[in-house]
């Protein structure tokens, strides 16, 4: 019984360790600014390929994430044809 208690002990130990650490490695990844990509060169915005030239690996996380995935009737679009669906697979 004496073991248990002591191993119950050392386990919340490490517990509370690995979470405060946690808490301070994401608290300290909020407050640095992430860099802004220099875009001067960027003379015209072409659609996503436009972006993709320098991030593809951001495009590639977004679109093979559920939001971007997501379809359904947009029925306030204008020009949108009844009954397809639309989402962000859409380049307008």
């Amino acid at each position: 019984m004496h073991r248990m208690r002591k191993f119950m002990w050392a386990l919340g130990a490490l517990l509370l360790a690995t979470l405060a650490f946690g808490v301070t490695a994401t608290a300290k990844a909020q407050e640095e600014p992430t860099p802004i990509p220099d875009h001067e060169g960027i003379e015209e915005y072409t659609g996503p390929e436009t972006c993709l030239e320098c991030h593809l690996k951001a495009g590639k996380e977004v679109a093979e994430s559920i939001h971007y995935q997501n379809m359904g009737p947009a029925p306030f679009l204008e020009g949108a044809e009844e009954g397809k669906l639309y989402g962000m697979m859409n380049t307008y």
